[in-house]
């Protein structure tokens, strides 16, 4: 209460007892993101996923961090999980999978800039200048 982001890092490795994948990445996810929507006062809603996310996967960790990105649209309506910077309402959308070509192009411009010099240090200031090189 009284925010007005919210941003979901959880996640697990591994299940154990009653903390399941399903439990956590995808129910989770829904339950915060209805109760975001009843709020009313959280803006931005930026949820982490993981890389290899796909449906039909043997590993019951991506499929359910698949299915969180398939909750339409994560309680939002407007959103597609396709949306890849697309303008919408005064402000640019990313969907639960069109973020994932943003964070592999960060990923490789990354890399890219750690060959220029052999002593460059990445820190959370200098790859948020780098990814608002890519929008």
């Amino acid at each position: 209460k009284g925010s007005d982001i919210c941003i979901n890092l959880i996640g697990i490795l591994y299940e154990k007892g009653s903390n399941t994948f399903q439990k956590i990445h995808t129910d989770f996810v829904n339950d915060l993101a209805l109760l975001i929507k009843q709020e009313n006062s959280i803006k931005h809603f930026i949820h982490f996923s993981s890389l290899g996310v796909k449906s039909g996967t043997e590993s019951k960790y991506l499929e359910s961090k698949f299915q969180a990105e398939e909750i339409p649209p994560l309680g939002f309506e407007g959103i597609d999980m396709m949306d890849k910077d697309t303008e919408r309402y005064g402000k640019r959308i990313f969907g639960g999978i069109g973020i994932g070509a943003l964070k592999l192009q960060l990923h490789r411009a990354c890399i890219a800039r750690l060959f220029e010099s052999n002593d460059l240090v990445l820190d959370a200031k200098e790859v948020l200048a780098t990814a608002k090189t890519l929008l």
